[in-house]
C-alpha cells in the first residue's frame, strides 16, 4: 500500500539527509533528471527559434522646464523648485507617448499600411507598445528608446517620435502663453481694485478708533490690569487681616473679658510701656503698706497715681479696639475701590482685544491682496517675456542610429534557463518518486523500521540472480564484490552469534525472489573458506533452489529421509563446486512440506548433523507465503532475515518481523541483499574494489579458524 504524498513528506522531514544520501539519490534517478533536463533545452531552444529579433534605438532630448525664460521668473524656493521639477518631467514623459503625438507619428510614417500595425484596428496602441521613456538618472535628458523587429523603422519611428514631441510641445507653449496673458490681465485689475478696497477699509477703521498705534496701546492697558491686580492682591490680604483682628475682639467683647486682656492690646507697645509703670507702682505700694498706714498721705499718692496708670491703660485699649475696628472698615473699602478699577482695566483690555481681532482682519486682507497683486503681474510680465520671446523648452540633442545588432531575444540565457526549469522539474520528479517509494533502499531504511542486528550489504552481481552455476559467485568470482561484501556479512556473523558448539541458523525472506538461496549458498562457501565446518539444508520443498546453485541431485534429500524413504548417509551431498560444503537438497515434494518439518524426524536430524558440524543452515520458504519457515523456527537457535533492497517493501518486512518476534528464537538478524554500488553506495567500489584487485598468488588453504564448538 503506497503512503500518501503527506506521509511521505513527513517521514522526509524525520530523517536526517546526508552529502551520500543526495549522491546516490541523484545516482538512482539520474535518467529522469537527465530526461526532465533534456526536454527543457530542448523546448526553450524550440521556442526562442521561434522569436524574431528585436532592435532597438533611442533619440535623445533635453527637457527644460524654465527653457527660454528669463533668469530670475523661475522659482526661489529650492525644496519647492525641486518637487514641482520632477512632477514636471513626470507629465512630459507621459505626454511624449500619448496619443496625440503617436497619432501623428502614424500618419507622418504611414505606419498603418505596414506590419504589425496593419494587422491591428489601432495601430496607435501597436505603436505605444513599442516607444518607451527611458529618462537618464539625475539630469533633465531622456531618451525615447524604440523597439522593432525592423531596424530601418525603429530609427525612423524614434526620431518621427521626437519631432512630433518637440513641436506640439511648441505649440501648446504658445496656446498657454497667448490664453494665460490675457486672463493674467483681468485678474491683474481685479486684484488691484480688491487691493485698494482693502486697503481703505483699514484706515477708515483706524480713524474710526483713533488707533495710532494699537501695540502702544495695548501695553498701557496691560502694564495698568497688572499694577492694579497687584494692589487688588495686596488690599485684600490687608483687608483679610484686618477682619481677622476685629472679629477677635468683637468675639472678646461679647464674652465679657476685659479690653485690656485682647491680643491686639496686650501686644501694643504703649499698654506694655504702661503695664510696667503699674507693675512698678503696685510694687512700691505694696512696699509702703508695710511701713505706713491706708490713710498715710505716700500711700494715697500712690494709689491716686496707680488709679490714673490704670486708667490711662484702659482709655489706650479702647483707642486700640476702635482703631481695629477703624482700619477694618478702611481696608474693605479700599479693597472695593481697587476691584472696581481692576474690573473697569479688564473690560477696556476685552473692548482692546476686539478692536485687535478686527483690526488684524483688515490688515491681513490688505496684505492678501497686496501679495495676489504683486503675483500676478510678476507672472504677468513673465509670460508677455516668454510670448514675445517664441522658444521652446525641448530639444533634440541626439538622433537615433541605425542598430547594427539585435537586443532580443537572449537566446543563450533562455536556452539555459530552460535547461534550468528542466532540471528543477526532474529533480521534483525524482523528489516525489523517492517519497512515494515503499521498498527498502539502504541500511538506514532498514534499521528505521525494525530494531534488529545488521549484518551487512551483499552487493548484487550478474552471476547472483541466476539460477545456474552462476549462482555460486563466492566459489566462481571469489575476488569480486559480491564476494568481499560477503566476507564482510560473515565476519560481523561470527561476531554476533552467541557461542554454541553448534550454530542453527535458519535463512529465510518475507516473500519470493528476495535472494535466500543465493545468499545461504555462498555464505556457506564462505563459512567453508575459513575451515568452518558447514551443512546447507533446502527446506523449501515447495519451491527447491539449491541443488540447482550445487549442481546435484534433487534426490535423495530432506523430505525422501524425512518420510523413511532414504538413511542420514545417502542425503548428505558435497558438489563439485564447493568442496568442503555439505549439502542436504529438498527431495521431492511431498503433499505436506510443513507437517514432515514439524516432524520428530527433523529435531532428530539436526541433533545428529549437530553432532558432526559447526554451522548448520537451513534454506527456509518465504515466513509470509507459507508457515515452514515458522515451524523451523521452534527448532534453530538463530535466524537471518534476507532483505532485497528496491523489492522488499515496509509492509512486508514489518509482517516478517512480527512473525519471527513471535517464535522462541535466540538471535534475529538482518541482511540487505542485492544492493546495487554504482546507485546506493558507491564506496563499495573503493573499498571492496581495492581489495578485490590482489595480486595472484597461488592459493594455499587458509589456517582453520578457533573451534566454536
Amino acid at each position: 500500500m503506497s503512503p500518501t504524498l503527506s506521509e511521505a513528506v513527513r517521514q522526509a522531514k524525520t530523517a536526517e539527509w546526508r552529502f551520500e544520501d543526495y549522491l546516490m539519490f541523484a545516482r538512482r534517478h539520474w535518467m529522469t533528471i537527465a530526461l526532465c533536463s533534456l526536454l527543457g533545452w530542448g523546448a526553450a531552444a524550440w521556442w526562442v527559434s521561434t522569436i524574431p529579433n528585436s532592435y532597438q534605438t533611442h533619440t535623445r532630448v533635453l527637457i527644460d522646464r524654465y527653457g527660454g525664460e528669463p533668469i530670475g521668473f523661475g522659482e526661489t524656493a529650492p525644496l519647492a523648485a525641486a518637487r514641482r521639477d520632477v512632477e514636471f518631467l513626470a507629465t512630459e514623459y507621459q505626454l511624449i507617448t500619448s496619443r496625440p503625438v503617436l497619432d501623428q507619428v502614424v500618419h507622418t510614417l504611414n505606419l498603418s499600411g505596414f506590419p504589425p500595425f496593419s494587422r491591428s484596428s489601432d495601430p496607435v496602441t501597436v505603436l505605444d507598445d513599442m516607444v518607451r521613456v527611458a529618462p537618464v538618472r539625475g539630469t533633465k535628458l531622456a531618451d525615447l528608446v524604440v523597439t522593432s523587429t525592423n531596424p530601418t523603422l525603429a530609427m525612423r519611428i524614434a526620431n518621427t517620435v521626437a519631432e512630433v514631441y518637440v513641436r506640439l510641445n511648441l505649440e501648446r507653449r504658445q496656446q498657454q502663453a497667448t490664453g494665460g496673458a490675457q486672463w493674467l490681465r483681468d485678474e491683474v485689475t481685479r486684484t488691484e481694485t480688491q487691493m485698494k478696497q482693502a486697503q481703505e477699509a483699514l484706515q477708515r477703521f483706524k480713524e474710526e478708533h483713533q488707533m495710532v498705534s494699537l501695540e502702544d496701546r495695548q501695553n498701557v492697558i496691560v502694564q495698568r490690569l497688572q499694577e492694579l491686580s497687584s494692589a487688588a492682591t495686596e488690599a485684600k490680604t490687608i483687608r483679610l487681616k484686618a477682619d481677622a483682628e476685629r472679629a477677635e475682639v468683637d468675639r472678646a467683647l461679647a464674652a465679657g473679658s476685659p479690653v485690656e486682656s485682647l491680643p491686639v492690646v496686650r501686644q501694643n507697645a504703649r499698654v506694655l510701656a504702661l503695664e510696667q509703670q503699674i507693675a512698678a507702682k503696685e510694687s512700691e505700694l505694696a512696699d509702703r503698706q508695710k511701713v505706713y498706714g491706708e490713710k498715710h498721705p505716700a500711700i494715697t499718692q500712690l494709689q491716686a497715681e496707680l488709679e490714673l496708670l490704670r486708667q490711662q491703660r484702659h482709655d489706650e485699649a479702647s483707642k486700640i479696639v476702635e482703631g481695629a475696628r477703624l482700619e477694618s472698615e478702611t481696608a474693605q473699602a479700599k479693597a472695593r475701590e481697587l476691584q472696581q478699577a481692576l474690573g473697569e482695566q479688564e473690560q477696556l483690555a476685552l473692548e482692546l482685544n476686539r478692536l485687535k481681532l478686527g483690526y488684524e482682519n483688515l490688515n491681513r486682507q490688505a496684505q492678501l491682496s497686496g501679495d495676489m497683486y504683486n503675483s500676478l503681474s510678476k507672472r504677468l510680465k513673465e509670460l508677455e517675456v516668454v510670448q514675445s520671446m517664441q522658444s521652446n523648452n525641448v530639444q533634440i540633442v541626439n538622433d537615433a542610429k541605425l542598430p547594427d545588432h539585435p537586443v532580443a531575444p537572449h537566446r543563450v540565457r533562455i536556452v539555459l534557463q530552460g535547461l534550468f526549469v528542466g532540471v528543477a522539474l526532474g529533480v521534483g520528479l525524482a523528489f516525489v518518486r523517492e517519497l512515494m517509494t515503499t521498498t527498502i533502499r539502504m541500511r538506514r531504511d532498514l534499521e528505521e523500521l525494525v530494531n534488529l542486528p545488521f549484518l551487512g550489504h551483499v552487493v548484487r552481481v550478474p552471476g547472483a540472480r541466476s539460477r545456474g552455476r552462476q549462482a555460486l559467485f563466492f566459489a566462481k568470482q571469489p575476488d569480486g564484490l559480491a564476494a568481499e561484501s560477503l566476507r564482510a556479512v560473515r565476519t560481523t556473523l561470527e561476531f554476533l552469534l552467541p557461542e554454541r558448539p553448534t550454530q542453527r541458523v535458519l535463512i529465510t525472506s518475507s516473500l519470493p525472489q528476495e535472494g535466500k538461496t543465493t545468499v545461504s549458498s555462498n555464505l556457506a562457501v564462505s563459512l567453508q573458506e575459513l575451515g568452518r565446518r558447514v551443512v546447507i539444508i533446502d527446506a523449501d520443498m515447495r519451491r527447491p533452489a539449491l541443488y540447482r546453485a550445487f549442481q546435484i541431485p534433487i534426490e535423495p534429500g530432506l523430505s525422501t529421509y524425512l518420510q523413511g524413504q532414504a538413511t542420514f548417509e545417502e542425503i548428505l551431498q558435497t558438489p563439485a563446486d564447493a568442496q568442503g560444503v555439505t549439502v542436504i537438497s529438498s527431495g521431492a515434494t511431498p503433499a505436506r512440506p510443513a507437517d514432515l518439518l514439524a516432524s520428530p524426524q527433523m529435531v532428530q536430524l539436526l541433533e545428529r548433523l549437530g553432532a558432526s558440524f559447526q554451522y548448520i543452515l537451513v534454506d527456509t520458504p518465504p515466513v509470509l507465503a507459507v508457515a515452514d519457515a515458522t515451524v523451523l523456527s521452534r527448532v534453530v537457535d538463530s535466524a537471518i532475515l534476507i532483505v532485497r533492497a528496491n523489492r522488499t517493501t515496509r509492509e512486508t518486512l514489518s509482517g516478517t518481523h512480527r512473525v519471527l518476534s513471535q517464535s522462541p528464537l535466540k538471535f534475529l538478524a538482518t541482511i540487505l541483499n542485492d544492493v546495487r554500488p554504482e546507485y546506493e553506495y558507491h564506496y563499495y567500489r573503493r573499498g571492496y574494489g581495492y581489495y578485490a584487485k590482489r595480486p595472484s598468488a597461488p592459493s594455499a588453504a587458509p589456517p582453520p579458524g578457533p573451534s566454536r564448538g
